[in-house]
């Protein structure tokens, strides 16, 4: 490594544990709001014909909420948010049918909102 090379990276601090739980905590506190927006969406997708446009905004939240929770290390969300997705990326490719689905991912969708009360209640 030649002179100076160095001068322009910084060291990378891991988080220590209170400041990851810190953040933890402020990220458990958006959790009504998730709840909301999978119950609202969830809601639209029973009460139309026509389920692309829904099922994809469903699809939106639910890739979010797996972004979001594997970050911070809530790995049974994450994981059940990344089964979800599938399940609908299959619908919406036509790889399977929403008739045959629909039921399968309401129930997944309603363990993400019991998993999310749960930790609420336990954190």
């Amino acid at each position: 490594m030649g002179m100076g090379e160095n001068e322009n990276m910084k060291e990378v601090m891991p988080l220590d544990d209170d400041k990851f739980e810190r953040i933890r905590k402020i990220y458990v506190e958006s959790f009504p709001e998730k709840i909301q927006e999978l119950r609202k969406c969830w809601a639209e997708l029973d009460s139309v014909a026509e389920y692309n446009q829904p099922l994809s905004e469903l699809r939106v939240e639910v890739h979010k909420i797996a972004g979001s929770s594997g970050s911070h290390e809530f790995n049974d969300i994450y994981a059940l948010a990344k089964e979800v997705e599938n399940k609908i990326v299959r619908v919406l490719d036509e790889k399977s049918s929403w008739t045959n689905d629909k039921q399968e991912i309401g129930n997944l969708v309603q363990q993400l909102v019991d998993m999310f009360e749960d930790e609420l209640l336990n954190y």
